[in-house]
């Protein structure tokens, strides 16, 4: 059954022009149906009743995120672009956002003057923008960055949630066949799952790296004072990460939890001498990690969940537990 998707794209206006025009394109190309505020005049009490009532009935919220701060409500004194995002996650609605880099701005400023750069808000800015880098978000360095971040979010998240999405007419008659055909296929999982010989059918890696290897990747973190990035390579052995993830995910497997246990322990490595003032890792880390320890069997992964097996909750115990010292 062919169901498209609404994604509400959120962002500053003027100096964004470029960027919503590349967005759009990237939705509809992907078959689904972008949503947006371009028509509305911001400054009063019905629009933002409006903007809500348009990301309610999306499925997806999109921010991109420039180097202006946007138009300010006036009772919370948030730009109307920050209050969409927080209503956004307020009602759990699947988000993501592109971050522009500060080479590229840089850019634009040149090409378009200082109106493309925020002048009045900047605090206000870098603690949005650091709430922003602290959930899923990536940089873009261009509007081809933007396209291919919607490309493969939006194949992510159809594979993470079910969306009600729209769905044409003539395929009304064909839901409640599929339910019952959704519903019969689920009570053969379980079956399976309960059956003695699951674990043999099981897919098996070959030459799984052992959870003493280590994993390399990189980050990219902001020092109090400096509007520039910092890269930065880590480098922890996959029983570090597990050890350290594991805990926090052990009563709320939320994917959120486990990225800010990732980190939290990046952050630790970085030289004390540096006030840290936010820190991002790729998305595709995130979902490396999820994925290595979903192959040795330490985590059941169903969406944005990180659940600890009965092997996973023995791991931790094994790399946690205080043991007594030799006397």
């Amino acid at each position: 059954m062919k169901k498209k998707l609404q994604i509400f794209v959120s962002s500053t206006y003027i100096d964004l022009k470029d960027e919503r025009q590349a967005a759009v394109e990237a939705i509809l190309k992907s078959g689904n149906i972008p949503a947006g505020m371009e028509l509305f005049t911001a400054g009063n009490d019905s629009q933002l009743t409006t903007i809500k009532r348009w990301i309610d009935d999306s499925d997806i919220y999109f921010l991109i995120l420039g180097g202006r701060y946007g138009s300010i409500e006036s009772k919370s004194q948030k730009s109307y672009t920050e209050l969409e995002y927080d209503y956004a996650k307020s009602i759990n609605k699947p988000t993501f956002a592109v971050v522009i880099t500060p080479e590229h701005l840089e850019q634009k400023v040149k090409e378009n003057g200082s109106s493309f750069i925020e002048k009045d808000n900047n605090d206000k800015l870098k603690a949005f923008k650091g709430k922003v880098l602290n959930n899923i978000s990536s940089f873009y360095n261009s509007t081809n960055d933007i396209k291919l971040t919607i490309h493969e979010t939006l194949a992510d998240f159809k594979e993470r949630y079910e969306f009600t999405g729209w769905i044409p007419g003539d395929n009304e008659t064909k839901t409640s066949k599929l339910f019952e055909e959704n519903l019969r296929l689920k009570e053969k999982i379980i079956q399976l799952e309960q059956s003695s010989n699951y674990n043999d059918l099981c897919f098996k890696v070959p030459d799984l790296a052992a959870m003493t290897e280590f994993y390399h990747f990189s980050c990219l973190y902001y020092v109090v004072g400096d509007r520039n990035p910092k890269n930065i390579e880590m480098s922890f052995t996959w029983n570090d990460l597990f050890s350290s993830i594991a805990p926090y995910v052990l009563d709320n497997p939320e994917e959120g939890i486990a990225k800010n246990a990732l980190l939290r322990l990046c952050r630790s490595k970085i030289s004390n001498e540096e006030t840290i003032d936010n820190i991002s890792i790729g998305n595709d880390i995130l979902q490396t990690i999820k994925i290595q320890f979903m192959a040795n069997g330490l985590i059941d992964s169903s969406g944005y969940s990180w659940d600890l097996t009965d092997k996973g909750r023995s791991g931790l115990i094994m790399l946690k537990a205080i043991r007594k010292k030799n006397v």
